[in-house]
């Protein structure tokens, strides 16, 4: 810029540091010039939590200068992301997310950033043992299946199952199935002598419900001659012996052995229904959510394994909370659908 000449350092560093000389032929002209680094400082530090088994842990840090990275240690040794861990970066503040903790994740939490660093303490809770959801009375038919379940308050408690004041282990016929905080006992080819009070067994919390087993049905239709009109009686097999004119047909029931139960997703996650009913059903069952009836499609799944009948929802949007029915017959069950919006 005429006789004026310019040199210009972008975004100088510490090294930059030196002399610096304007050679013009028989002129030239020298300077120094020193580069400090900007002072590092915590502007906010962790903070110290305490929380309950299966929520989430978030740490945040806020230090003075941008593009600076920084690392995080528990007890010691360094952090790296998992499906569970989470680590970001935005400008001056740095964050760790921690989902779903157990006990074993408590310990000292450290972030460090060049020289500086700072500490907090993270106690995690484990959840109390107790029965969350008891079990409830139930009725299945003779060589049918039935299933007894119930809900905890920690997912990795252990249960005991009884029938009476007797051990139930598995076996061929007795299946025990833990499924998160969800557990049943499956009773495959339920004779009359599996009728009883079953009991589980928490820690110091117990709850009991009974199995009422039915068996095969009569249904006849008796004439009262001496009144001139008939009715309807129903007797277990072998039971009744009517010397009067009589239509027997032998029948089953149509009902619901397991319920649906409420799922609780964040979308765009999958949410699954299952049910089962007693006896294996021709005519397809009808699905409904929010009274609108559903049919299979890219996003809408619907499964049928002998006795138990599934739908899958796809792609869930919090547009889609409301009540999912299940209608087969007789036999109907119904449960909530919530989609949470992903944090």
């Amino acid at each position: 810029m005429g006789r004026k000449h310019y040199f210009r350092i972008l975004k100088c560093e510490v090294s930059d540091s030196g002399t610096y000389t304007c050679d013009a032929g028989d002129s030239s002209t020298s300077c120094n010039i020193e580069v400090y680094e900007r002072e590092l400082v915590v502007l906010q530090g962790l903070e110290d939590l305490d929380i309950q088994e299966d929520q989430n842990a978030v740490f945040v840090v806020e230090i003075s200068l941008e593009d600076v990275p920084g690392e995080w240690f528990k007890n010691g040794v360094r952090i790296t992301p998992t499906s569970t861990i989470k680590i970001r970066q935005e400008g001056n503040k740095h964050f760790l997310l921690m989902c779903n903790v157990r006990g074993e994740d408590s310990g000292e939490i450290k972030f460090v950033a060049k020289h500086v660093e700072c500490t907090a303490y993270l106690e995690v809770e484990e959840l109390p043992l107790n029965i969350t959801n008891p079990l409830q009375d139930k009725v299945a038919l003779e060589r049918s299946r039935a299933i007894m379940d119930c809900s905890v308050s920690n997912p990795r408690c252990s249960i005991r199952w009884y029938k009476g004041s007797n051990v139930i282990l598995p076996s061929e016929r007795f299946e025990i199935c833990s499924e998160g905080c969800y557990r049943k006992l499956v009773i495959q080819q339920v004779a009359l002598d599996d009728e009883g009070t079953y009991s589980v067994q928490v820690g110091e919390h117990t709850c009991s419900a009974k199995l009422t087993v039915e068996g095969f049905g009569e249904s006849r239709l008796i004439l009262d001659l001496s009144k001139g009109n008939f009715y309807q009686e129903r007797r277990r097999i072998g039971i009744l012996n009517i010397s009067s004119i009589y239509w027997e047909h032998g029948t089953q029931s149509l009902l619901m052995v397991r319920e649906l139960k409420s799922v609780e997703v964040v979308a765009p996650d999958e949410a699954c229904f299952e049910c089962e009913v007693s006896v294996p059903v021709l005519k397809a069952p009808v699905w409904s959510l929010k009274g609108e009836a559903l049919q299979q499609g890219p996003k809408v799944s619907l499964e049928k394994m002998g006795m138990v009948h599934r739908l899958t929802l796809r792609q869930t949007s919090v547009d889609m909370n409301g009540l999912v029915e299940f209608t087969s017959g007789k036999a109907k069950s119904s449960a909530k659908l919530h989609v949470k919006c992903d944090p």
